[in-house]
């Protein structure tokens, strides 16, 4: 019997789909799931003085701390499972699990208990300055939101738990996707013997004719942590090689004055698109393009195009070396180098190798991201959790 607990981005992303996936992969092996449920989008239904008080109290929700524990007395859990658990449920809700003597597992998706806006990244670079020491920086680069006063309050929720050794004490498992991400929080002073490298997974998406219509593909948000700026930069005079882009968010403005700033004929801005055209755009692509400039923890896109045999382009930075395995199933290249990125464009474009790509794309997806994998991994974690408690 499972708990597993989520706190929903205001905007559903990869953390979403992962806790859904494997809330839906638990009961259909069997298990008996129960899910603590919450939102960020309940913000927008605060006047502006609870939004104020509820600030102040970011790092313990007492309402999310009671219910988890009433919640727990009802059904019984075994183990508990968090994937987000901000900004409404707080670590409030690890300490009612310790309270009901119940083992808490959690999945680290992002760096948000080592760095205020989670990414490791600030002023288009990678940061790593609140790491080991003081998360004083978060504020004066107003990390959080750009806002001093908002990211002075995550770092205050950040700085008491750590005081709190909840981290330390009221954790007894946790999960990253990637053997870089646990590293990561290995040399920030999180304890590696209770870090477990376990992939995420995607849904087979089954036989999907490879139907090469000559163009490259992202698929993603639009923001400059992604790296769309160097991206369209690239691909300016790449005229040769169609670009489509799927998705939506703050840089889509830039791209499209860029586009028209320079009379760019072969991108086109497809916005956000429904499963049937992204089923159709990822099985009618030559390769995707990843062309990020943070520490992505685990790209899902990444593996769903492996999963659909399509080989990746992609930045050689982070947890994206493990995933893509340079002139096996992609290629990778320096981040945030404009040029970089349409020289391995042009060469991954026109290489007589892609067939032979696609088949080792679609190999690594059935040996190491496939659910069949992924439950026996995360049931080993659970059992981890149970013997440590």
């Amino acid at each position: 019997r499972v708990l597993v607990g989520h706190n929903a981005y205001q905007n559903f992303g990869g953390e979403d789909a992962v806790a859904a996936s494997e809330t839906r992969l638990l009961r259909e092996r069997g298990h008996d799931v129960h899910e603590y449920h919450r939102s960020n989008a309940e913000l927008n239904r605060l006047s502006l003085k609870d939004k104020s008080r509820y600030l102040w109290y970011l790092g313990w929700n007492e309402e999310s701390y009671q219910q988890v524990r009433a919640l727990i007395r009802n059904v019984r859990p075994e183990v508990a499972h968090f994937h987000n658990i901000y900004f409404m449920m707080s670590p409030a809700v690890y300490h009612a699990c310790r309270a009901e003597g119940v083992p808490v597992v959690q999945s680290l998706h992002n760096f948000r208990p080592l760095c205020a806006n989670g990414l490791l990244f600030r002023n288009n670079h990678v940061c790593e300055d609140c790491l080991r020491g003081s998360l004083m920086p978060a504020v004066l680069h107003r990390c959080s939101q750009n806002s001093p006063i908002i990211s002075a309050m995550v770092v205050r929720m950040l700085r008491s738990h750590r005081k709190m050794n909840t981290w330390r004490e009221k954790v007894n498992v946790y999960i990253t996707a990637t053997e870089f991400t646990r590293q990561k929080y290995a040399g920030a002073g999180f304890d590696a013997d209770r870090i477990f490298v376990k992939p995420n997974f995607v849904e087979d998406p089954g036989e999907v004719p490879a139907q090469d219509r000559g163009y490259a593909l992202y698929v993603g948000r639009l923001s400059d942590e992604k790296g769309v700026d160097v991206m369209i930069r690239a691909w300016k005079d790449l005229t040769d090689i169609p670009l489509r882009i799927a998705g939506d968010g703050p840089g889509r403005l830039y791209l499209s004055g860029y586009i028209q700033r320079h009379a760019i004929k072969h991108v086109t801005l497809l916005g956000h698109v429904d499963d049937e055209k992204y089923r159709e755009l990822m099985g009618g692509a030559r390769f995707l393009v990843l062309p990020s400039i943070c520490y992505e923890n685990f790209p899902r896109i990444a593996v769903e195009a492996l999963a659909y045999g399509l080989p990746v382009l992609a930045s050689r930075l982070g947890s994206l070396e493990e995933v893509i395995n340079h002139d096996e199933n992609g290629m990778l290249f320096e981040p945030g180098k404009e040029e970089a990125l349409a020289a391995a464009a042009r060469t991954l474009y026109q290489s007589s190798d892609l067939p032979r790509m696609r088949e080792a794309a679609r190999q690594k997806y059935a040996d190491e991201y496939s659910p069949d994998k992924n439950y026996d991994q995360l049931l080993a974690v659970y059992e981890r959790a149970l013997h440590s408690s």
